[in-house]
C-alpha cells in the first residue's frame, strides 16, 4: 500500500504553547500574514509581540513569530504597528522537531497559500470594468486598497483609474488621500488617480477630505494633508483650506512642513497669497530658529506677486547679511527667483531708511542683490546709497 500524502497545514484556532525552539527564519511582510490568516495570537508583550500557529493532520506544528521587534527592544513600534508593516522583515519559525523535511514542506505550503491569495486578488482587480463593478465589488476594492500589500494596492489603483467616474465617492477619495504618505510607487499612482478625479468635478469632495486631514489631531495626518495640497491642482485652495493652511504656518508642529511644501520643486499649485498667508510668511522670516527662516525664505517665491510687500522683502533683504551662509544663500536665491516682482517703486529708498549697517556683518550677498535691484528699478542713486550703508559695516570675510 502506498504511503498517503501528508495533509496540508492549517492555522490552529486556539493559542497553545507546547515546548518549542527556533528551527529557522524567513523574510516576510507581516501585513501579508495578517491579511491571509487574521491577527496573530499575542506574545509575551516584550520579546514576542505576536505569533501564528500552524499544524498538519499528523500534528506537525510550526510557529511564526517576531523576536525583539517591539516592547523595550523597540519602544517606537507597537505590536499593532508591527503587524501592519508593509515591508519585509525577518520573522522566526518555531517548532517541536528539527526535521528539515517537514520544515521545507511547511514553507512550501505557506508560499503557495500566500502567492495564490495575492494572485487571485490581482486577477479579480484586473477583470473589473465600469460595466461590471457592483456595490459589493467597490467594497472589496476599498478593502484591498486599505489593507492590501504594495503590489495589490498598485493593481487596485490601476483598476480605479481605469474605471473612473462610476466609483468616485467621498470614502474612496479619503482612502486615496491616506495613501499619499506611502513611498513610491504607491504615492505617485494615488496622486494621478486623485488628479483625474479632481478634473471630474469632484473638487468639493477633495476639499472636504483634505480639510479633515488638516484638522486632524495627528501631526502626521496634518502633514500628509499639507503634502497633498500642492499636487491636487489650484481648485483645491478654497477659502477654508487657505485659511487653515495659514494657521499651520504658525503652528509649531507643522510650520516646517508647511513652509517646505511651498518650496518643493514638484509643487504645482502653490497657496494663494492671501493676507494671512503673506503675513505669516513675513513672521517666519524673523523666526529665531535659523532653519525656519531658511524655509520661509525659500517659500517666498511661491507667493508670486503676493511677495511684493515691503514687510516681506525688507526682512528678506536683512537675511542677506546674516552670518549663517545657508540663510544668506536662501535669501539671495529667492530674490533671483522673484525677478521683476521686486521692482516696486521706492523699494530701494525704503531699504535705505529701514536697514542699518549692523544688519550686514557679511556684505557680499547684500551688495550683489542691491546692485541688481538698482538695475531692475532704475533707482541708481538709491542703490549707491544702500551700497554705502552696507559697506560701512565692520568688514567681515565670507
Amino acid at each position: 500500500m502506498s504511503e498517503s500524502m501528508p495533509s496540508p497545514f492549517v492555522r490552529i484556532p486556539e493559542h497553545v504553547q507546547p515546548e518549542t525552539f527556533c528551527v529557522g527564519s524567513l523574510d516576510m511582510i507581516p501585513k501579508l500574514l495578517v491579511e491571509r490568516f487574521g491577527k496573530p495570537f499575542p506574545g509575551d508583550g516584550n520579546r514576542v509581540s505576536g505569533e501564528f500557529i500552524f499544524a498538519d493532520g499528523n500534528g506537525t506544528t510550526f510557529y511564526i513569530y517576531d523576536w525583539k521587534m517591539t516592547g523595550e527592544y523597540n519602544p517606537a513600534l507597537s505590536p499593532d504597528e508591527f503587524w501592519d508593516l508593509d515591508d519585509v522583515v525577518l520573522l522566526q519559525i518555531g517548532g517541536c522537531s528539527r526535521d528539515r523535511t517537514s520544515l521545507h514542506r511547511f514553507l512550501s505550503w505557506l508560499d503557495g497559500v500566500l502567492t495564490d491569495g495575492l494572485q487571485a486578488d490581482q486577477d479579480w482587480l484586473g477583470s473589473l470594468s465600469a460595466q461590471s463593478c457592483s456595490a459589493e465589488d467597490q467594497e472589496r476594492l476599498l478593502q484591498l486598497l486599505e489593507s492590501g500589500g504594495s503590489k495589490t494596492r498598485i493593481v487596485a489603483l490601476e483598476a480605479i483609474r481605469r474605471i473612473g467616474q462610476p466609483i468616485a465617492t467621498p470614502r474612496l477619495l479619503k482612502q486615496l488621500l491616506s495613501l499619499l504618505h506611502l513611498p513610491q510607487p504607491i504615492r505617485p499612482m494615488a496622486l494621478r488617480v486623485l488628479s483625474a478625479f479632481a478634473s471630474l468635478a469632484h473638487t468639493s469632495w477633495l476639499q472636504s477630505s483634505v480639510m479633515e486631514q488638516l484638522d486632524s489631531e495627528s501631526v502626521s495626518t496634518r502633514c500628509n494633508g499639507i503634502s497633498a495640497l500642492g499636487d491636487l491642482g489650484p481648485g483645491i485652495w478654497s477659502d477654508a483650506v487657505s485659511a487653515r493652511f495659514a494657521e499651520l504656518l504658525v503652528e509649531e508642529p507643522t510650520v516646517r512642513h508647511a513652509l517646505l511644501s511651498m518650496s518643493w520643486v514638484s509643487h504645482r499649485a502653490p497657496p494663494p497669497p492671501t493676507a494671512e498667508i503673506v503675513s505669516h510668511i513675513a513672521l517666519q522670516l524673523s523666526n529665531p530658529d535659523a532653519e525656519i527662516r531658511r524655509h520661509a525664505a525659500r517659500a517666498v517665491p511661491a507667493l508670486g506677486k503676493g511677495a511684493a510687500v515691503l514687510d516681506v522683502l525688507t526682512t528678506l533683504f536683512r537675511m542677506l547679511g546674516e552670518a549663517n551662509r545657508s540663510t544668506r544663500v536662501s535669501a539671495e536665491v529667492s530674490f533671483e527667483r522673484l525677478g521683476q516682482i521686486v521692482a516696486i517703486p521706492g523699494f530701494l529708498s525704503h531699504l535705505c531708511q529701514s536697514v542699518q549697517s549692523r544688519d550686514f556683518p557679511v556684505q557680499a550677498s547684500a551688495l550683489r542683490v542691491a546692485r541688481r535691484l538698482a538695475k531692475t528699478t532704475g533707482e541708481s542713486e538709491a542703490g549707491r546709497h544702500l551700497a554705502r550703508l552696507i559697506t560701512s559695516a565692520r568688514s567681515h570675510t565670507e
